[in-house]
């Protein structure tokens, strides 16, 4: 019921991220100029080559993955200064070097009346 799960492509890899500290499958409440950081860490079982924000259908950012590594971590920002003014939608994906990826359930930020 909690909505806290991540499906991979077959490989075991191990994923975990919040929200403004709120996990993935999280709701949260915001006013549309509050912060909106990501904390996210991956371990692959294959080098790490890309990791993608990806809001309504597009990617916001593809985070810069360092060298060959099996663990990633990285904090992002979403304080793009045109960025949606209404309920949105956040969720992160990684691909490893193998072609084995992993999707990580989304935050739903339902935004406050001003």
């Amino acid at each position: 019921y909690r909505r806290r799960c991540y499906a991979t492509s077959g490989a075991r890899i191990v994923a975990d991220a919040t929200l403004n500290g709120a996990p993935i499958g999280s709701e949260v409440r915001q006013q549309p100029g509050d912060p909106r950081v990501f904390e996210i860490r991956i371990y692959g079982t294959s080098p790490i080559v890309a990791v993608q924000i990806v809001s309504m259908g597009t990617v916001l950012v593809d985070l810069p993955v360092a060298g060959v590594s099996l663990e990633f971590a990285a904090t992002w920002a979403d304080d793009r200064p045109g960025r949606p003014l209404q309920d949105v939608a956040y969720y992160v994906r990684a691909r490893q070097a193998d072609g084995h990826c992993v999707w990580l359930s989304p935050w739903w930020v339902d935004l406050a009346e001003e």
